[in-house]
């Protein structure tokens, strides 16, 4: 639709969500009565929520809504971290006419950069939302050996610095107190260089140890 209001073919208030609505229905319409379908040409795998992080979003909903529903609702900050790859495929829900025997779907590219973006969306009820702390960058080589998961692609270094740089934003938009959400990644928790590890001297240990009854 955003690209046929830009080749002036329709005009609508993109600001008006009723319009927009509107709009959407009737080209939805049209597309469904020249025989147009939505979804994948052929079986192929897509992604599925598993019954354990489905009862996690089920915990994390219960949770939140106490705060989402209360008369005076804190401000709340989403973070995350994602990534979109070089042939990004967009769960197959790319339009496509069935009886166009020309348009054979080419064989998937596995290989290539990620595009990996991070970013926190403040939501308040007294200040206008927006997006706080984004950072986009790239990663993997075509051609080369990448992470199995985009997670690969973040440390705890970094992502300390890149929490303290939300803070900063936080504060001068004046806010001091808020809900920060953010999920379980391994990075998102980290101990101190200096933590001893079980393989550390005896001694090391014996004086972390007394450093912790202090």
């Amino acid at each position: 639709m955003i690209y046929l209001r830009g080749m002036f073919i329709l005009d609508f208030d993109i600001d008006d969500k009723k319009a927009f609505r509107s709009v959407l229905r009737a080209v939805q319409r049209f597309l469904k009565a020249q025989g147009f379908k939505q979804g994948k040409r052929k079986r192929s795998s897509t992604y599925r929520l598993s019954k354990a992080n489905a009862l996690v979003r089920d915990s994390y909903v219960r949770q939140m809504q106490p705060h989402i529903h209360a008369t005076d609702r804190p401000h709340i900050v989403y973070t995350d971290e994602s990534f979109i790859h070089d042939y990004y495929k967009s769960h197959h829900q790319s339009l496509y006419d069935p009886f166009d025997d020309l348009d054979q779907p080419t064989k998937e590219k596995h290989k290539g950069r990620w595009y990996s973006f991070v970013a926190a969306i403040f939501d308040s009820p007294s200040l206008n939302s927006k997006v706080m702390a984004l950072d986009i960058f790239t990663g993997g080589k075509a051609g080369g050996k990448e992470p199995k998961d985009y997670h690969g692609m973040f440390d705890n270094v970094y992502y300390v610095k890149r929490f303290g740089r939300l803070l900063d934003e936080k504060g001068a938009s004046g806010v001091n107190d808020a809900l920060i959400v953010l999920d379980n990644a391994k990075y998102h928790k980290s101990l101190p260089p200096s933590t001893p590890t079980s393989g550390s001297r005896k001694s090391i240990l014996l004086q972390a140890w007394y450093c912790c009854l202090k």
